[in-house]
């Protein structure tokens, strides 16, 4: 298997689903930001919600191969002025295979499987999933 560390935007699409939602709930009736409340976060803990997710994913990519030089990149989410410039929310089944993406990605080190950012992947996702469309439709049970 190969890894690659991924860019920035995947990260940044990433935090903004979890800080912000995705295009589905921002149209639901019942509003419900998947993880946080942004207006509740600190600049500093949004960007340290992404530092997590890029280190675990560069973590992978420098065990694949030890051997390359590991130039290791900073997250910072996009602000101006010490305001959040929030990129614009995506489809919940792009984040969600963002998601997979980066997992992916990032899975070639030891300590991936007890990570905080695994952890933090697994719970977005199963948050997002409720988003889907069709999902309030479908069965809760068969007969």
């Amino acid at each position: 298997m190969s890894a690659f560390v991924v860019s920035k935007s995947t990260i940044d699409a990433i935090v903004t689903a979890a800080v912000w939602g995705v295009k589905e709930c921002a149209a639901a009736s019942n509003f419900n930001r998947p993880l946080f409340q942004g207006r509740l976060l600190t600049e500093s803990k949004v960007h340290a919600l992404g530092e997590c997710l890029w280190y675990e994913n560069q973590l992978s990519v420098w065990h694949r191969y030890p051997a390359d030089e590991r130039e290791r990149h900073i997250y910072l989410y996009p602000c101006k002025n010490g305001h959040f410039d929030v990129p614009a929310l995506r489809p919940v089944v792009e984040v969600i295979k963002l998601i997979d993406c980066l997992e992916y990605q990032s899975c070639e080190h030891d300590a991936w499987e007890t990570s905080a950012a695994r952890k933090f992947c697994v719970d977005l996702r199963h948050r997002l999933t409720s988003y889907l469309p069709g999902y309030d439709a479908a069965p809760w049970g068969l007969d």
